[in-house]
């Protein structure tokens, strides 16, 4: 079964599930952030404020704030009144944010080569990452909170000490990375990549653990199922693939969307999977 949310305010660059599962945002063309209950579909609350197109969000992981980003700024929102509690400021695009799993800290991703790590709560700035030769386009804690992967045009992903902001390791995807996931354990983090494969690697030596492939172009977006047992990835050839992270092996291909995917997140039951896209749709999808 197949639920959509049909946008007509321009593309659908980001999603994501309030970690109740209770609610969904997403940030259309239109610059507004908008808020829905996941159950009725109705919209419940609308942000503005936006002055660009809005490439990234997440909520915090207590379900309170809401994280989203444009060109040069970062706002932070009260989910329940809609008023907007700061602004951090960055000097290009802002590609990816994410909190960290106490909620302490957020990590950005931006068009100026860089990553940074601020204190959530009263938005210092604590570490500016740098290394990446191009655009950081992703970000994603690990499960236990003590790293920082960010992934990136530069073909690389790279994976950051959240301790001392020092370099760890640095993966060379040979390829663009659009998206980047930690698996529910820790072990393996996952990449989207320009040449259609989605790449799985071991975090303990930075070994490749497996490629899987299968869509036709880009994939955009990586998520893993909170079992840990399926990846799904989001392409630009308007599908989504469902693999089995055990053996390699495609569960499932969902089909409807007319444009790129750009996002998508599983529930924590993981029963659905909703996905954004630059069609103008959000699409949310019930998986067996």
């Amino acid at each position: 079964m197949v639920n959509e949310l049909t946008m007509f305010y321009g593309s659908v660059y980001s999603v994501a599930l309030s970690p109740d599962g209770k609610t969904m945002a997403a940030g259309p063309g239109d610059q507004r952030v908008r808020i829905w209950d996941i159950n009725s579909r109705n919209l419940v609350r609308v942000l503005e404020g936006h002055i660009n197109t809005i490439y990234s969000m997440a909520y915090s992981p207590d379900g309170q704030n809401l994280a989203t980003g444009e060109w040069g700024a970062v706002w932070i929102w009260n989910v329940d009144d809609g008023n907007r509690l700061q602004v951090l400021e960055d000097t290009n695009w802002v590609w990816g944010i994410a909190y960290s799993p106490d909620g302490k800290l957020l990590a950005t991703g931006s068009g100026n080569d860089t990553a940074k790590i601020w204190n959530a709560t009263d938005g210092e700035l604590i570490f500016t990452l740098s290394g990446h030769t191009n655009d950081v386009r992703c970000v994603a804690f690990s499960p236990d909170g003590l790293y920082l992967a960010t992934g990136s045009y530069d073909l690389t992903v790279r994976i950051w000490s959240v301790v001392d902001g020092a370099l760890v390791r640095t993966l060379e995807n040979n390829s663009t990375v659009y998206g980047i996931a930690f698996s529910p354990d820790g072990s393996r983090i996952a990449t989207a990549s320009a040449n259609g494969t989605v790449k799985v690697w071991n975090i303990d030596d930075g070994s490749l653990y497996q490629t899987l492939s299968g869509p036709s172009s880009s994939i955009y977006s990586v998520a893993f199922s909170h079992d840990g047992i399926k990846l799904a990835g989001g392409s630009s050839d308007n599908t989504i693939w469902v693999w089995n992270i055990a053996d390699g092996d495609m569960l499932y291909v969902l089909t409807g969307h007319t444009n790129s995917v750009y996002d998508l997140e599983f529930s924590a039951n993981d029963q659905t999977l909703i996905s954004g896209s630059t069609d103008g749709t959000i699409r949310i999808w019930r998986l067996k």
